[in-house]
């Protein structure tokens, strides 16, 4: 045991004898409350999210007038005004899968992580000409890279989902239209955010992140790694501690509060008010999955020819 580990245990067992594991990890870490996001406060509540799309309605905002890395910029401050209010304690006993009050903000950001999902889907599904759709695709792709380059891998992972759900990437004659180098950067941020080895690489990014803040992790990670750790906690008597498993709640913890410390700001020439994205990216407008498959379908029935489509 390194000394470390063992300042570790005789910090936390007398309040692990207690089996209060919530309090223990408040009492030591704490959680910064109020701190500036440099954007003013947004309504991102669950209600918000996923308008239904209503192509009749007059857009007030396009998005595709503006650059991807603008996109992404307000996304990075719209997700940040979330992520900064996670508490260390909506990890715990995997709060998130229980009552919504219990782990809010967690809940929150999952549902914005499906709503642009649905969203990313809903701007390529809904368009009709084929070169309009594979201009979109392009565009998304290039919104993703711009996350990855700003290190907000949460809403990085949410774009990559959207790019790789059904409805869009069954349309072939529009995938086959999009240069080969946009896909190629895409299945690189593909790999990199991919499953395999327990998300090694993405864990290397985020640790290179974590040494050049701002940036938002992928929250899914984490909520496996508190799932894994928390089973290690519960047959805890106070005589017995799995100091791997406590260590790892708390890097956990220690990795978000390092992150929620340091908003989005951009100053000097990269400044630039891009709340009016908000009519767009707040909301979210979106289809259903279902009728994103009936509008995919109509776009390129099956055993459709190129010629056949507009």
């Amino acid at each position: 045991m390194n000394p470390d580990e063992r300042n570790l245990i005789h910090t936390f067992i007398p309040l692990l004898a207690e089996t209060k594991v919530t309090k223990f990890l408040e009492s030591i870490i704490g959680h910064q409350a109020a701190m500036k996001a440099g954007a003013p406060p947004l309504p991102l509540s669950a209600s918000a999210l996923g308008a239904k799309y209503d192509p009749k309605q007059p857009k007030t905002i396009d998005i595709f007038e503006f650059t991807p890395l603008d996109v992404a910029k307000r996304l990075c401050q719209l997700e940040f005004e979330i992520f900064k209010l996670v508490k260390p304690q909506e990890f715990h006993k995997e709060a998130w899968t229980k009552k919504r009050e219990d782990a809010l903000n967690i809940r929150t950001m999952i549902d914005r992580f499906n709503a642009i999902t649905r969203w990313i889907v809903t701007l390529v599904v809904t368009t009709e000409r084929i070169k309009k759709r594979v201009k979109r695709v392009i565009f998304l792709v290039q919104v993703a890279s711009a996350l990855r380059e700003l290190n907000n891998f949460h809403t990085l992972m949410a774009v990559l989902s959207g790019i790789s759900e059904g409805p869009l990437f069954r349309l072939n004659f529009t995938k086959a239209e999009v240069p080969q180098e946009v896909w190629k950067t895409y299945e690189a941020m593909q790999t990199g955010m991919s499953a395999d080895k327990s998300y090694a690489s993405y864990r290397i990014s985020l640790g290179d992140a974590l040494k050049k803040p701002p940036g938002i992790p992928y929250i899914g990670v984490y909520l496996r790694d508190c799932t894994y750790f928390g089973d290690g906690l519960k047959s805890m008597d106070g005589l017995s501690v799995n100091v791997k498993k406590v260590k790892g709640i708390w890097d956990v913890v220690q990795q978000i509060q390092t992150f929620q410390k340091h908003p989005y700001v951009w100053e000097g020439q990269q400044q630039r008010d891009l709340s009016v994205l908000d009519v767009e990216l707040a909301g979210l407008p979106s289809v259903t999955m279902d009728e994103a498959f009936e509008l995919s379908r109509l776009r390129e029935p099956r055993n459709a020819k190129r010629p056949d489509l507009l």
